[in-house]
C-alpha cells in the first residue's frame, strides 16, 4: 500500500517538475537574446482582439523600414500620437516603447500640402474617437488672410443619398510648421483648441 503512494506522489511531482520546465523555458524565449533599440515614427495606433479584451497596439516605422508592432498596456501608450519618434525595445520575442514614451521625442512634423494636411486631420480625428475612418470622405481646403500660417480643412462625410444636406463633419486647421492638428472657428477665423488625443480628453 505505501509503495503504490510512493510511486503515485513521484508521478505528480514529476509532472510538476515538467510544467515548470516548459514555463521557464517559455519564460525564457521571451526574454532571452540580447536587448536591441531602435527608433521609428508610430503609423498607426489601435487595438487587437486578445483573450483579455482589446490591446492597445503601435505599429512603429523603423529607420530601416522594417515595421514593427507594440502591444501594452493603454497606460503605456498615453499621450503618443501618429508620427510620433520613439524608441523601440526588443529582446527575445519582446517589444517594448522606451521608457520615455512618445512625448519626450516629439518634434516638428512640417506640412507642406493640402494632401499632407488632410491626411494629419483625418489620422488626428481617428485617433481621437471622434469619427471613424469609413465615415470619412476626404477634405475641402479654403484659404484664410488671418491664418497664413495653417492649412484650414474642411472634412467630409459620405453622400450616399440622391440628394443630401451637409456632408460636413468639421473644420480644422493643421498648423504648417509643427504639423499640429485644431479645431477652426469659421465665424471667429481663428484655431479654437487642438484636437486631443483619447488619452489626453
Amino acid at each position: 500500500m505505501i509503495r503504490p503512494l510512493w510511486e503515485s506522489g513521484c508521478g505528480v511531482f514529476a509532472l510538476f517538475a515538467a510544467i515548470g520546465l516548459v514555463l521557464f523555458g517559455l519564460l525564457y524565449l521571451v526574454n532571452a537574446g540580447p536587448t536591441k533599440r531602435a527608433f521609428g515614427e508610430v503609423v498607426y495606433i489601435g487595438t487587437v482582439a486578445s483573450g483579455d479584451g482589446d490591446t492597445p497596439i503601435l505599429r512603429v516605422m523603423l529607420e530601416n523600414g522594417n515595421e514593427l508592432q507594440v502591444a501594452g498596456h493603454r497606460s503605456a501608450f498615453r499621450g503618443c500620437r501618429i508620427g510620433d519618434q520613439v524608441e523601440v525595445i526588443s529582446r527575445g520575442l519582446r517589444t517594448t516603447l522606451g521608457a520615455a514614451g512618445c512625448s519626450a521625442f516629439r518634434h516638428a512634423m512640417p506640412v507642406s500640402s493640402e494632401r499632407t494636411a488632410c491626411e494629419r486631420v483625418v489620422e488626428s480625428v481617428v485617433q481621437a474617437g471622434r469619427y471613424t475612418r469609413n465615415i470619412i470622405n476626404g477634405c475641402g481646403h479654403a484659404s484664410d488672410e488671418d491664418a497664413p500660417n495653417y492649412f484650414v480643412v474642411r472634412l467630409n462625410t459620405h453622400c450616399r443619398e440622391e440628394i443630401c444636406g451637409s456632408v460636413l463633419l468639421g473644420w480644422f486647421a493643421v498648423n504648417k510648421q509643427s504639423g499640429r492638428v485644431f479645431n477652426w472657428d469659421v465665424g471667429e477665423g481663428q484655431v479654437a483648441g487642438e484636437v486631443a488625443s483619447i488619452e489626453q480628453q
